[in-house]
């Protein structure tokens, strides 16, 4: 993704998501170590693991995605 794609995303769903409602998106392992997420508003946005097999190894990503105010949801 871009840098203006992904500011551009982030941009129009902050503008039609209701300040309280929040977004849950499925990302697979690799779109996570890519810090695809991030294309996403932090506080808004619930990162979807359905794959719980390689939580060891995204354990880092996890922990800085949820120091920067993202939700982390595992199946």
């Amino acid at each position: 993704m871009t840098t203006d794609l992904a500011a551009g995303t982030s941009l129009a769903i902050e503008q039609m998501l209701d300040k309280e409602k929040k977004i849950m998106v499925n990302f697979s392992r690799q779109n996570l170590l890519d810090t695809l997420p991030y294309a996403l508003p932090p506080g808004r946005t619930v990162i979807k693991i359905t794959d719980p097999g390689h939580l060891d190894s995204l354990a880092p990503t996890l922990e800085k995605l949820k120091a920067d105010v993202y939700k982390v949801a595992v199946n």
